[in-house]
C-alpha cells in the first residue's frame, strides 16, 4: 500500500495514514499488512470504498466482482481541492475539479478488463497531495 514518509529535512509534511479497526499495535499491524493505508503530504482525510457484487471493500483489498465496480469517496482537505483523479491500470479514467476543501463522489467504471487496479489521487491548490492505496479487482466471467 501507499505511504509517505519524511526521510529528509522536510519533517511533518509526509504522512503514512492507516485505516485500522482500533488504535492498538495488533490492529495497526493488521491494517498495514492488508494495505489499508494511504499517503498524504498534509492532514488530508481520504475515505475510499470500492463496491462490487458481493459487498464493500476498503483500499488495499483484492476482490472479485460480477458487476462493474463503484468507487465511493469522501475527501476532507486542508485547503481547496484542485483535482481528484481516479487511476485505473496506470491511466487516469476520471478527473474531478471540485474547488472546495471537501468533496464526495461516486464513480462507476466500465468493465473493459478482466483484472485491474484502481486508486484515487488528490491534489490541493496549495500543492499538497494524498494517494489512496490501490484496490485490485478481478471480474468474474458470466456463467
Amino acid at each position: 500500500g501507499f505511504i509517505a514518509s519524511s526521510d529528509h529535512l522536510s519533517t511533518h509534511v509526509s504522512y503514512a495514514c492507516i485505516i485500522a479497526e482500533a488504535l492498538t499495535p495488533d490492529s495497526l499491524l493488521s491494517a498495514i499488512r492488508k494495505r489499508r493505508t494511504y499517503a498524504a503530504t498534509d492532514n488530508i482525510i481520504l475515505d475510499i470504498k470500492y463496491i462490487g457484487s458481493d459487498g464493500e471493500y476498503l483500499m488495499g483489498e483484492e476482490f472479485e466482482t460480477k458487476t462493474p465496480v463503484k468507487i465511493r469517496s469522501t475527501i476532507i482537505g486542508t485547503g481547496e481541492i484542485l483535482q481528484v483523479d481516479i487511476i485505473k491500470n496506470n491511466a487516469i479514467v476520471k478527473t474531478y475539479q471540485p474547488g472546495t476543501p471537501e468533496f464526495s463522489f461516486e464513480y462507476t467504471d466500465n468493465r473493459d478488463a478482466d483484472h485491474c487496479y484502481y486508486y484515487v489521487r488528490v491534489i490541493q491548490k496549495n500543492g499538497e497531495m494524498a494517494w489512496g492505496s490501490p484496490a485490485w479487482i478481478t471480474y468474474q466471467k458470466a456463467q
